[in-house]
């Protein structure tokens, strides 16, 4: 994990051990129904939490949307998948990349208050949200956006945090 943006550090939230336990939680619920083929574990996750001014080029590279946002996933497969295994074989004990979450710090804050929720609970979120991805989920199209939604919604209820979909409160 690279946290590039002190935001990340003030505040007395430890967004670090947040981002390791909703990885790992999203990951558990993720992968049994993932759309698309994962390698064996072990897996590894790289995890940036950065800045605005660090996610908007590549938001503007990969999505074609030259303006901050949330998170970004980079998938490191493709889900093919020869004899059962990976394409791409790790040497033995090594782990599997699984590909690259990044989240801003100015965005992540600014809509946590807007919707009246915690930084560390729409962080959380964002991070479940971000691995999903990377497990092959996707929003693309209604059923995929309700499927995702509630899958997202359900990790984050059994940890105890609210539905993020859902209206914040007036």
């Amino acid at each position: 994990m690279s946290v590039l943006h002190d935001g990340w550090r003030d505040g007395g939230v430890d967004f670090e051990a947040i981002a390791r336990r909703y990885a790992r939680v999203a990951l558990d619920a993720g992968l049994a129904d993932a759309p698309v083929a994962v390698p064996e574990g072990p897996w590894e996750i790289s995890l940036a939490l950065a800045g605005d001014a660090d996610i908007r080029p590549l938001n503007r590279k990969w999505r074609g949307r030259d303006q901050a946002t949330d998170v970004l996933s980079f998938p490191a497969h493709d889900g093919s998948v020869q004899d059962g295994h990976s394409a791409r074989q790790m040497p033995g004990g090594t782990p599997e990349p699984l590909g690259d979450i990044m989240l801003a710090w100015e965005t992540v804050a600014r809509d946590a208050v807007a919707d009246g929720r915690p930084a560390g609970d729409h962080a959380a979120h964002l991070v479940v949200h971000g691995v999903l991805h990377l497990l092959g989920y996707d929003h693309e199209t209604e059923t995929e956006a309700r499927a995702m939604e509630a899958l997202e919604t359900a990790v984050l209820a059994a940890a105890g945090l609210a539905n993020p979909y859902a209206e914040p409160a007036e």
